[in-house]
């Protein structure tokens, strides 16, 4: 089980409880940036590896990470952030995340030139968020002027069935929005659901059902 764990995202760090676990709130794009507890815009389409998908069709009923990037095939994104979640992949895997992503501004054709080279190919899955639509209705655009226009904020993000239980967003220098970092939040002991379930062994969200 995967709980909600502390978002570092803009000068912001929250945990939203485990009776939050089932919230279902809708932001808009005109209002503050997302944050843990949120749900994402699930009606919203993206292109996924050359084929289209709402982000519904991505997150719904699954644990899913998200690798958000400035630019496809830049330096720090090329080199550190998105190879951190390729190096990882495993280990994310055994804390309970079902999907990678990374995520970017960029077109579908530098996405599949982004993920060849940073060794991607059967570990993560690419969006291509061309008109940055999706960036754009969760509040983590930045403009960048000249140098490439509308890109996304650099974070990470895990959310269950479509709702945001960690949001780890740079504002400066690569830092905290790594897969080691991300990593680190699902330790037991920095991790509030699960000490919610010690105390609480018995309540609904600490249950696990067979399928």
């Amino acid at each position: 089980m995967i709980g909600f764990v502390s978002g570092v995202s803009m000068g912001w760090s929250s945990f939203v409880g485990a009776k939050c676990a089932s919230r279902r709130v809708q932001r808009s794009a005109m209002r503050m940036a997302l944050q843990v507890g949120d749900q994402l815009p699930m009606e919203l389409s993206v292109n996924v590896d050359g084929e289209s998908m709402t982000v519904e069709d991505i997150f719904k009923g699954k644990t899913v990470a998200v690798c958000a990037v400035p630019g496809a095939l830049t330096p720090t994104c090329t080199e550190s952030h998105a190879p951190s979640f390729v190096k990882n992949a495993d280990k994310l895997k055994e804390k309970g995340i079902e999907d990678l992503y990374v995520l970017s501004v960029n077109d579908l054709f530098v996405m599949k030139a982004f993920l060849k080279q940073i060794d991607g190919e059967g570990v993560v899955k690419m969006i291509a968020d061309g008109d940055a639509a999706f960036t754009k209705a969760v509040g983590l655009e930045k403009d960048t002027g000249a140098f490439g226009g509308i890109r996304s904020a650099r974070y990470s993000m895990v959310a269950n069935d479509g709702v945001v239980a960690a949001l780890n967003v740079d504002t400066g220098a690569y830092e905290k929005s790594s897969a080691e970092y991300l990593l680190g939040q699902f330790d037991d002991e920095n991790d509030p659901l699960a000490q919610f379930c010690k105390e609480s062994p018995e309540a609904d969200e600490c249950r696990s059902y067979d399928s």
